[in-house]
């Protein structure tokens, strides 16, 4: 077709010039305004039916679009896609990090933090904006009955199946960055368990055909964990800019709580009222209680554990807050004595003032944020026992109405049954 199109162009070119050559050499005048206009409408005719005859295609059916599934084969893919992502970490470093370190001039401790914030920040943008274009193009966010409905979705479009391999390369490629950025030996167990939690869930999402739900969690979580890592960066170049930890503090609370929510809602409701219930390996189906209970528990689990790791930030850097307040009142020369015109409760006042600055630090600052921290807390694990609960009593609830109506059933049958007889 393509040599085709050219002969036609070719063609077209070369009767444009001979017939303007034609009238050219033909006219014994000198070209004047009628000439021109020929000549001109002459290659304009012969232009157009080149376009036309190129490009006018009457229509022709749908292209069939193309559903990958998970397999065995996406293990070489994956270990291929870690070997990318380790160049591009390293392109990242060399030429954007490294840069920004010499002009900052950060302390040892600073420097392996700012790394880690810079290379996650990169990946938590690269990573949400395009698991945001495929739950728009999917339409999973305007439908949301599409989480769990016609599950199992064994079938997926390259770009969502694409999208999995690339998350778990890039986590799989952490392992060995551990090494070559020579972390720090109290910082490897802590890097070592959030990077065994991304590639359990993420992994256990694509091979439990539970995509769609943990790609909508995975966008949520990385926006969250995006805000945190920017307002990180911003810190370490102005330790007095803190406003987008509390931004980030406050959506991660409700992206907790999010989470929670669509997880109960996909596997809690959603997966139990389904068509398709059973265990089936061929067709990919893990719709039984032991598989949604198991997951909603590592959901809960690991929601829990996140929740505890940002009590214990908030209340650091609290203290520290509290510390720093406190040596600046320290600073302050007291003032002279009061005057004895001042009533009492102005004494009273300011001596309770004093008291709780002085304080502040100390035990009364504990045993207020210990409670709030106590109190937080079990509202965070009353609504995640609440939800369990409530699961495992409509699941029970729905056995047990079928074995209400399969005996009830028997019951009509035998009544039918003696009746019949005794006619």
């Amino acid at each position: 077709m393509f040599s085709a199109g050219c002969q036609q162009v070719i063609r077209f070119i070369f009767i444009s010039i001979r017939h303007s050559l034609h009238l050219i050499t033909n006219t014994k005048r000198d070209l004047n305004k009628e000439t021109v206009i020929v000549i001109k409408s002459k290659i304009i005719k012969h232009v157009s039916l080149f376009f036309h005859g190129a490009y006018f295609v009457e229509g022709s059916e749908e292209v069939p679009v193309n559903l990958f599934h998970h397999g065995f084969k996406d293990l070489a893919t994956i270990f291929f896609y870690m070997l990318v992502a380790i160049i591009m970490h390293a392109i990242i470093q060399e030429y954007v990090l490294d840069k920004i370190n010499r002009k900052q001039h950060f302390s040892k401790t600073k420097h392996s933090k700012f790394n880690e914030s810079g290379q996650l920040s990169a990946f938590y943008l690269f990573s949400s904006a395009w698991g945001a274009s495929i739950l728009l193009s999917e339409n999973f966010l305007t439908n949301p009955v599409s989480l769990w409905e016609e599950y199992p979705h064994t079938l997926m479009q390259f770009q969502l199946k694409f999208y999995y391999i690339c998350q778990l390369g890039y986590w799989l490629h952490a392992i060995p960055e551990l090494y070559f950025q020579k972390t720090k030996k109290e910082d490897i167990s802590r890097q070592l368990v959030y990077i065994l939690l991304y590639l359990v869930h993420i992994a256990g999402a694509y091979i439990l055909n539970l995509n769609r739900l943990g790609l909508v969690l995975l966008v949520l979580h990385y926006f969250v964990e995006l805000l945190f890592h920017v307002s990180r960066l911003i810190y370490f170049s102005n330790e007095n800019r803190q406003t987008g930890f509390t931004v980030w503090a406050v959506l991660f609370v409700i992206g907790r709580l999010l989470t929670l929510s669509l997880s109960v809602l996909t596997v809690g409701f959603g997966l139990s009222t389904a068509e398709k219930q059973g265990l089936d390996l061929a067709t990919g189906n893990y719709n039984i209680f032991f598989v949604r209970i198991t997951v909603l528990a590592a959901i809960c689990l690991t929601q829990a554990f996140m929740m505890w790791k940002f009590i214990n930030f908030q209340l650091r850097r609290w203290r520290e807050h509290s510390q720093a307040q406190v040596s600046k009142k320290k600073q302050v020369p007291s003032k002279s004595k009061s005057k004895k015109d001042k009533g009492m409760a102005v004494l009273l006042l300011k001596a309770l003032i004093r008291f709780t600055i002085s304080n502040a630090g100390q035990s009364t600052w504990k045993t207020v944020m210990e409670t709030f921290r106590i109190s937080f807390f079990m509202c965070i694990y009353i609504y995640i026992i609440f939800f369990f609960f409530l699961f495992i009593f409509l699941e029970k609830k729905k056995n047990k109405e079928k074995k209400n109506r399969i005996s009830f059933l028997k019951h009509i049958y035998i009544w039918v049954g003696v009746n019949y007889n005794c006619n």
